[in-house]
């Protein structure tokens, strides 16, 4: 090797370095988790000044959580990126049960849905959901039957494409 191709292997060499020492230093590349409860209240209690969480359902992964205070009022809080986001649960939030998970969805497309695996108390989060919202956090579903009306395509479009659709009898028709 000649003097000028060590010299360059040595300066990219440094380079290297740097910008992965810079990168740490930066905190960029972790992997956010909320460690416990507590940790779970602090980012709630950071999120919005005087609340106060109490209660708390943390993710089995640690990615999320839904915190609750003495009040009844309850905060999401999930890892973004590098850091953690928290919006108020409230009746804008749909959840939907299936098990031992409860999915909850924003109306803030930024945000998104989290999905919360919370064990034998997905059930009872569930149902405190319900008591905000006057509704219930809907079961999953699996389609058993293709939609056939769409009311945007007018009625009863699924079935003149070709869906296959119960008819009054009891047996399938294909229309």
């Amino acid at each position: 090797m000649t003097e000028a191709a060590l010299i360059q292997l040595g300066a990219s060499l440094i380079a290297v370095l740097f910008v992965a020492w810079l990168v740490g230093k930066m905190g960029l590349g972790a992997d956010p988790r909320i460690a416990d409860a507590d940790h779970a209240i602090r980012l709630a209690e950071e999120a919005e000044a005087g609340f106060r969480g109490v209660e708390v359902a943390r993710d089995r992964a640690g990615f999320a959580a839904i915190v609750q205070n003495a009040e009844g009022r309850m905060m999401l809080v999930r890892a973004h990126g590098n850091f953690f986001a928290a919006r108020p649960v409230d009746a804008r939030i749909v959840g939907r049960l299936d098990k031992d998970f409860l999915t909850l969805t924003t109306p803030e497309r930024t945000f998104g849905a989290v999905t919360l695996q919370l064990g034998k108390d997905a059930g009872m989060w569930a149902s405190r959901m319900r008591t905000l919202s006057g509704r219930s956090a809907e079961p999953a579903r699996s389609p058993a039957w293709p939609p056939t009306e769409y009311p945007e395509m007018g009625s009863r479009a699924g079935e003149r494409a070709g869906a296959v659709v119960p008819s009054s009898e009891g047996t399938e028709n294909r229309a």
